[in-house]
């Protein structure tokens, strides 16, 4: 995975983005329907509500950087979910493909993916 932010990404404010690998069906439920807001915010509960039910792995990305990830340290899961903590509104959530090789670019108020091989 690449996370690539543009310089005035995130109204020119760092970004927290979180990579998560869903193991339980009924949390995948709840994730897909969460904005990052909500993630950020619930995330400690989550993990005290579905101990086993996910893993992830955080970043402060600042405008102009670019964080080349080889690999994800997760076990196989049922869903990989990336959440961006951007400062204006919106869902700032994508699902992506785990056998592929996602480019995230995080721009001034959301994020695109371009996944490949």
């Amino acid at each position: 995975m690449q996370i690539v932010a543009t310089p005035a990404a995130n109204d020119n404010s760092p970004t927290a983005v979180e990579a998560v690998m869903v193991y339980d069906a009924t949390l995948l439920k709840s994730l897909l329907t969460m904005s990052a807001a909500d993630w950020f915010s619930s995330r400690d509960q989550l993990r005290n509500d579905f101990p086993d039910g996910f893993a992830s792995m955080s970043w402060e990305v600042v405008p102009g950087q670019q964080l080349d990830l080889r690999t994800l340290p997760f076990k196989k899961g049922i869903a990989l979910l990336v959440f961006a903590n951007f400062r204006s509104a919106g869902p700032h959530r994508a699902r992506l493909d785990a056998r592929s090789r996602a480019r995230i670019t995080l721009s001034d108020r959301d994020f695109t993916v371009t996944e490949g091989n």
